[in-house]
């Protein structure tokens, strides 16, 4: 998704106002050291790893 955008309101970017405000799924950045917003298969995966450990993602292991 673009960083910024039309309806951001007073936030500095549509990231900010998607974590900010009340009515939408859990946002969670991706970033890399150097170069801020970034995804990686490596933050992707670890991401993903600790949203299981915490059951905000919940694996349907039955297939």
């Amino acid at each position: 998704m673009p960083h910024s955008g039309h309806g951001k309101g007073d936030s500095g970017s549509v990231v900010a106002t998607l974590e900010s405000a009340e009515g939408y799924p859990t946002v969670e950045r991706l970033e890399s050291n150097a170069q801020g917003l970034k995804i990686t298969k490596s933050n992707f995966r670890e991401k993903l790893q600790k949203l299981i450990d915490e059951n905000v993602i919940v694996p349907d292991l039955s297939t």
